[in-house]
């Protein structure tokens, strides 16, 4: 399994200009690696708000790669948001699904990790980029050649539960690293893209 780290500080090196959502768990170690115009943090959503989102990017702006980085409690989403991608032809899109082993949520005990096999379901969707990582070596040698590769793109990571910072609805004040509110960060996003 890899940490948070160790999936994040590779994605962020070899990341040039891509449009980079992250929600949940990712939100906080994200803004610890990268202050770029272009990241938006959506710690409040669930799976399928935020990989809408980031499905509207990429189709919005064909011409700029988009990674979203999502997961955690929102895994009930996932082929609803698969088909979405895929029958919107999203090929500048990466979906990168956090699979945290075990689930940490405030307020509750841990979860126990879904038996769904993510990899397996988005190759059955119909995606042809799938990639399941759990080797942190391994993963960050395959960094850039995944980040080349013509989309959508799917990466189910097995991340290990602790010092992830599940950020979760009203909890987003608290963090120092998010300096912005969600509107402003969507602002600088928009300007940054030449949308709003």
């Amino acid at each position: 399994m890899l940490t948070i780290a160790q999936l994040l500080e590779p994605l962020c090196r070899y990341r040039t200009n891509e449009v980079v959502v992250t929600s949940m768990s990712s939100v906080h170690p994200w803004a610890r690696l990268s202050q770029h115009a272009l990241d938006l943090a959506l710690p409040d959503s669930t799976m399928d708000d935020v990989a809408d989102l980031a499905l509207g990017i990429a189709l919005a702006r064909p011409d700029r790669d988009v990674i979203c980085l999502t997961g955690d409690d929102s895994r009930r989403g996932t082929l609803g948001s698969l088909s979405t991608i895929l029958s919107a032809h999203a090929m500048n899109l990466t979906l990168i699904l956090l699979d945290v082993r075990p689930l940490e949520v405030p307020g509750r005990s841990s979860v126990t990790p879904s038996r769904v096999n993510h990899s397996a379901l988005a190759e059955a969707s119909g995606f042809d980029q799938v990639f399941r990582v759990e080797d942190a070596r391994k993963y960050a040698q395959s960094v850039p050649d995944m980040l080349s590769l013509t989309g959508p793109i799917f990466i189910h990571a097995i991340v290990q539960s602790g010092n992830n910072t599940l950020v979760t609805k009203g909890h987003t004040k608290d963090i120092l690293q998010l300096r912005t509110s969600l509107a402003e960060s969507a602002r600088r996003v928009l300007r940054a893209l030449d949308l709003d």
